[in-house]
């Protein structure tokens, strides 16, 4: 789609031509920052009861055998169970 010079004046769009410029090492923009669905398994916990300890947090990397969380059950003999981090396959990219 062509836009006329008056079609471009009336939505304020500016035109420059292309060139190579140094950019700034850093510099301020607006964005928004995601989870990578990809990356993130759902844990659920081996029995009810009360979190006593988070061993891991939102964005924290962790791996197969990890304890995740430790919980306090009426369940279990020692009163206490732990929440594992599971293996998970890779998916092809």
């Amino acid at each position: 789609m062509v836009l006329t010079p008056r079609a471009l004046a009336l939505t304020g769009v500016q035109t420059e031509r292309a060139q190579v410029t140094a950019v700034p090492e850093s510099f301020t923009t607006t964005g928004e920052i995601e989870f990578d669905p990809s990356r993130v398994v759902l844990v659920n916990a081996p029995v009810s009861g009360r979190v006593r300890r988070l061993n891991a947090a939102v964005g924290d990397r962790v791996n197969e055998g990890d304890t995740l969380a430790t919980i306090e059950s009426p369940e279990f003999l020692s009163g206490a169970a732990a929440s594992i981090a599971p293996r998970v396959e890779s998916s092809p990219r």
